[in-house]
């Protein structure tokens, strides 16, 4: 079975093995891997990297090809766990060492996939050509699609562009295993979450395609493996059909696969014959059915990922249903530079300041524990990544100073206030890129506080940030929802289940925006302030009690919620920043 050279994926020149090369016969390659330094990752990397990319160019027989494929695919998990810890979360753009070490990464997991696209440009031998191609070609499929996926993934996780030509060997793959037709042959993974550990290279697509359409850019970086793994039980639901299907024109997406190119919001973008769109009616019923079930679970099943992360859940149903009804603002290009205050606890702190408050006499006590971190006790070694192939990338640097917000001063923790270009503004928020050489610790969801470089100091615009994107020229790109003008610094109590309040923390109150009838409304710092809950609000030396009544918007850094209050907030017609006295 071969498929037609219409989609063909390009693949290295093999050539014969030489005397005394790796020795790649199963026995000899689980020897080897038993005897690897694992405690060492900068050397087991490397005799990982440099064994898999001399194999990609060698002639193999597909049956050992792929039995060695299959034994390195523990290793290069264990390694990919390795790396993201030196990356993941850093600020952006990435430094230098953290940005190679995603390169890295990246070359490791193409090489993997390129493996297994040999096998599939792989012809099926003469004699006996039908024992065992089938299942091969089928397995290759469903891995190098999955290979791919992460590479996709250890990209959006850091929210830089994925290599050049991904997209475009995915939609490859997914074609060849249409024409051959495996695209729903069942094959076995031992590393999938699911309970059955089965997948089929059509699902392996889809999980990836509705992830790329659900916007990786708009979520934080700890969520994107979870929707992944979210979308992998939820794929089979989803269906892809050519432009000529009948069900075609309740498609949401369009999949081009003739360009190297994520999926498209349909029908603003046109489909040509050899795309595929993408129905998730059938997906959108699947989710609804999870979270309407009231069915209690016996103790012995597993909750589904669902429950576990509802909101996630919740999100990723409103992405993948609600493309049609997006709104598509006119954008206006603008240049302005603009002063910039990330987080609550710095814009809290930066408001109170221009006011006048001492910020060391409300500093709140805190009676939950604090997370530090903790410096490594090799810090002064090696750096693993300066042992591994290619040379090109081993350039020697000198070893940058790792600043944490934790373990900087209180002065200085808080005082950072960035410098930031404004390029477009719409009638729903602005676009912003930062400074040339500026990492910033943006995160998708938190709070950034915004006002334009004049002598007349315009009030600040408080804002959230709904997507990043680290750009070519190494910047960093956001995207910020505007929630109001001119907040007030202010602390917050929460009540507890017995009627307690808790510690003092930093909060925001936002006057009403007459434009939309949203009366005023405060930002607090957590999930544990929930409506139907009181919580004590204080401005300066007043104080009120209020009650929580409806939640706007939640994400990991901030809650916004209205309230009402025996002290009556009238921000429409009180002077900024003033609570006025209780009505009797």
């Amino acid at each position: 079975m071969k498929h037609s050279t219409a989609n063909h994926l390009p693949i290295p020149q093999q050539e014969s093995a030489s005397p005394g090369s790796f020795d790649y016969r199963p026995q000899s390659v689980k020897i080897w891997l038993q005897n690897l330094p694992v405690a060492n990752l900068g050397i087991t990397s490397r005799a990982v990297y440099e064994s898999l990319h001399t194999c990609n160019r060698q002639k193999l027989h597909p049956r050992l090809r792929l039995r060695y494929l299959e034994q390195l695919r523990e290793i290069v998990c264990y390694i990919g766990n390795g790396l993201r810890r030196q990356y993941l979360g850093r600020a952006l753009p990435l430094r230098p060492k953290p940005k190679r070490i995603v390169t890295l990464a990246l070359l490791l997991l193409q090489e993997m996939a390129l493996g297994y696209e040999i096998l599939v440009e792989t012809p099926p031998p003469q004699f006996r050509p039908a024992f065992g191609h089938r299942h091969r070609l089928g397995c290759a499929l469903d891995r190098a699609i999955r290979y791919r996926s992460r590479v996709l993934l250890e990209s959006w996780t850091v929210y830089q562009t994925p290599p050049a030509d991904t997209w475009r060997r995915l939609h490859t793959l997914y074609a060849i295993a249409e024409e051959t037709g495996l695209s729903e042959q069942r094959v076995t993974d031992s590393q999938l979450a699911s309970p059955h550990r089965r997948s089929t290279p059509g699902r392996a697509y889809r999980q990836v395609v509705l992830l790329a359409a659900a916007g990786p850019q708009r979520m934080h970086y700890s969520e994107i493996l979870d929707a992944y793994r979210l979308l992998g039980q939820w794929a089979a639901a989803a269906r892809l059909v050519t432009p000529a299907d009948p069900a075609a024109s309740e498609a949401l997406f369009c999949v081009p696969h003739a360009l190297d190119a994520p999926p498209q919001p349909y029908p603003t973008s046109s489909a040509g014959p050899q795309d595929r769109l993408v129905l998730t009616d059938e997906l959108l019923r699947l989710i609804e059915r999870e979270f309407s079930t009231t069915a209690k679970r016996t103790f012995w099943r597993r909750k589904p990922l669902a429950d576990i992360h509802p909101e996630l859940s919740h999100r990723l149903s409103l992405a993948l249903g609600a493309v049609a009804n997006r709104r598509r603002q006119s954008r206006m290009k603008i240049t302005a530079r603009l002063q910039a205050v990330l987080g609550l606890t710095a814009i809290h702190h930066a408001l109170s300041r221009e006011i006048g408050q001492d910020i060391e006499t409300i500093d709140p006590t805190h009676d939950r524990f604090q997370c530090r971190n903790t410096r490594s006790a090799n810090h002064g070694t090696q750096d693993v990544w300066d042992l591994i192939y290619p040379t090109d990338l081993l350039d020697a640097t000198p070893q940058e100073p790792q600043h944490h917000i934790h373990d900087q001063p209180h002065q200085l923790r808080h005082e950072e206030i960035l410098d930031w270009s404004l390029i477009n503004v719409s009638a729903g928020g602005y676009c912003l890129v930062s400074g040339p050489q500026q990492n910033s610790s943006a995160r998708v969801g938190e709070l950034i506080a915004m006002r334009e470089m004049t002598d007349r100091k315009p009030p600040w615009q408080l804002g959230a940030i709904r997507w990043m994107r680290v750009l070519p020229e190494q910047t960093l790109q956001v995207g910020v929802q505007i929630l109001a003008s001119n907040p007030s610094p202010i602390q917050l109590r929460t009540e507890h289940t017995d009627y307690r309040f808790g510690p003092l923390e930093w909060g925001l109150l936002l006057p009403a925006v007459t434009a939309n009838d949203q009366p005023a409304t405060l930002i607090a710092p957590g999930r544990h302030y929930v409506t139907q809950r009181r919580a004590r609000m204080r401005y300066g030396q007043r104080e009120t009690v209020v009650e929580l009544s409806r939640e706007l918007d939640t994400t990991a850094h901030y809650v916004q919620l209205e309230f009402r209050c025996s002290d009556l907030l009238e921000a429409e017609q009180a002077a900024p920043n003033e609570l006025c006295p209780q009505h009797e």
